[in-house]
C-alpha cells in the first residue's frame, strides 16, 4: 500500500509543546474522543455493527509490559490482589496484531520525541467478557460504597445505584445483555414490581425534553438489567451478556501509560483506572485545574496515594515544575498516538487518558505512509478498527473489524481462561 495520508499536523519536535485542542468530531456529533450514544442515528460505539469473522491473530506486543488485571500494577509492582478473572493462563497480554504493531511504533515515537525520556508501558490490550463485566462491578462497588449503598439498599435507591453504575460505566464499561427468552421474562417480572417501576419511572421522567416518551422507562429497566446482569445485584442477575462490542473485547485497544525510562514510573497525574475528571485527556490543559487537582489530592485518598507512589512525601511536595511535566508527557502521547492513526476515549467531562484505539492502518507520522496494516480487512474496510475506533473516525454506518467473537475463539485456543 502506498502513501495514504500527508503528514501530521504537528512536527515531532513540538508534540511537547503544543496543547491539546478537542474540537467536535462531525463522524459523532461529539467532542473528539467521546463515543457514546448520542442520537438515534448515532448508536455509539455499543450500536455498531461489527465483523463476525476476522481471525487475525492476538499476539504479545513487545513494549514494557504491566498487566494490571494480571496483577501488575501500574508502578512495576506485583500486585496479585487486584487481579480480575478472565485472563490467559499465564497472565499474557495480547493484541491484534497489526494493533500491536502500532503500540510498538508508538513506543518507538515516544522515545524518539523526547530524546529517550520517556517510554510507554501496555497495561491491558484484549480482555474477555468474563473481565469486562467484573472490572465494571469494581468500579461500581467502590462508587456504591461513596454513596452508602450495598447489596441490601441498593434496589431501595434505585436512582443513585444507576448514577454509581454510570460512573463505573465511564471508565470501566459493563458488558450489555445478550438478547432472548431469558431477558424478555426478567422485564416481565420487573414490571410486576411496582416498587421498582415507580422509582425507574421517575428516572424516566427528569430525562423528559418535550413530551414524555414511554420508551424511556423501557431504556431504564434495560439500564438497571443491564448493571444488575453484570454485578450480580437485583433482577438481572444471572442474565446472559454479550461482549460483542466492547472496546477491549476484539484485541484492539490497548491501556498505555508514559513512564519514565530512567526511574520506570508513570507520568500521569492519575493513577490506572481512576474514575474522575481529572483524567480527562485534555485537563491538564487548563491552569486553573492545578489548584483544583491539589484540592482533590488533598480530598481524595486515590490521588494521594498515586503521588506518593511517585515518590511525592506530600500533596504539598507536587509542584507546578511537576504539573508541568505530566501535562507535556500526556501531549506527547496524546500527539504521537493520533500521529499514528489511533482514536482514545475521553468524554465532556473524564475519560481515560490511557486508553488508547490502533485502526487497521498504521502511519508514518512525517510522510503519512502505511507502515502496517491488516491484509485480511486494510482494503475493504480502511481504517476501521474496534467499534470505538471505527465509530469516530469512519461514522456509526461501517464495520468495527475487531468485535470479539472471533477474538475471544482465538483466545481461547491460546488458553483463556473464563
Amino acid at each position: 500500500m502506498s502513501q495514504a495520508r500527508g503528514p501530521y499536523s504537528v512536527s515531532m519536535s513540538e508534540w511537547m509543546k503544543t496543547p491539546i485542542r478537542r474540537s467536535k468530531n462531525p463522524k459523532t456529533g461529539l467532542i473528539e474522543g467521546d463515543d457514546s450514544k448520542c442520537l438515534p442515528s448515532n448508536p455509539g460505539y455499543r450500536g455498531i455493527s461489527t465483523l463476525k469473522v476476522n481471525p487475525s491473530h492476538l499476539v504479545i506486543p513487545d513494549v514494557p509490559i504491566r498487566s494490571s488485571y494480571d496483577g501488575n500494577n501500574e508502578y512495576g509492582d506485583r500486585r496479585p490482589e487486584i487481579a480480575l478473572p478472565g485472563g490467559f493462563r499465564d497472565g499474557q497480554l495480547m493484541l491484534r496484531e497489526t494493533a500491536a504493531q502500532g503500540i510498538e511504533l508508538l513506543n518507538q515515537y515516544v522515545s524518539e520525541a523526547s530524546d529517550g525520556v520517556y517510554q510507554i508501558a501496555a497495561l491491558d490490550g484484549f480482555r474477555s467478557g468474563t473481565r469486562q463485566a467484573a472490572g465494571f462491578t469494581r468500579l461500581l462497588r467502590q462508587q456504591m460504597k461513596l454513596r452508602d449503598l450495598t447489596d441490601t439498599n441498593a434496589l431501595t435507591h434505585l436512582e443513585e445505584f444507576l448514577k454509581a453504575a454510570d460512573v463505573a460505566d465511564g471508565t470501566f464499561s459493563w458488558v450489555n445483555l445478550a438478547t432472548g427468552p431469558q431477558l424478555d421474562a426478567a422485564i416481565v417480572q420487573v414490571k410486576s414490581e411496582r416498587h421498582l417501576m415507580e422509582q425507574l419511572e421517575a428516572i424516566a421522567a427528569q430525562k423528559v425534553i418535550e413530551h414524555f416518551d414511554p420508551a424511556l422507562v423501557e431504556d431504564e429497566i434495560a439500564h438497571y438489567l443491564t448493571v444488575g446482569a453484570n454485578s450480580g445485584i437485583g433482577h438481572g442477575n444471572g442474565l446472559l451478556l454479550n461482549c460483542e462490542n466492547n472496546a477491549h473485547a476484539g484485541g484492539g485497544a490497548c491501556d498505555v501509560f508514559v513512564i519514565r525510562t530512567a526511574e520506570l514510573l508513570p507520568v500521569n497525574p492519575v493513577p490506572f483506572d481512576y474514575a474522575g475528571p481529572e483524567a480527562g485527556m485534555d485537563f491538564m490543559e487548563k491552569d486553573k485545574n492545578f489548584d483544583a487537582y491539589l484540592q482533590a489530592a488533598r480530598s481524595n485518598q486515590q490521588l494521594s496515594n498515586h503521588l506518593s507512589a511517585l515518590g511525592f512525601q506530600s500533596v504539598d511536595d507536587f509542584k507546578l515544575s511537576d504539573w508541568n511535566e505530566m501535562r507535556d508527557a500526556i501531549r506527547l502521547l496524546y500527539h504521537a498516538s493520533k500521529a499514528i492513526g489511533c482514536t482514545y476515549y475521553s468524554a465532556e467531562v473524564g475519560g481515560e487518558n490511557w486508553h488508547l484505539e490502533p485502526g487497521n492502518r498504521v502511519y508514518d507520522p512525517a510522510t503519512g505512509d502505511i507502515l502496517a496494516f491488516e491484509a485480511l480487512t486494510a482494503g475493504l474496510h480502511a481504517d476501521s478498527g474496534n467499534p470505538g475506533h471505527t465509530l469516530q473516525v469512519l461514522g456509526p454506518s461501517q464495520y468495527a473489524v475487531w468485535g470479539a467473537k472471533t477474538a475471544h475463539e482465538i483466545a481461547r485456543r491460546l488458553g483463556l481462561q473464563q
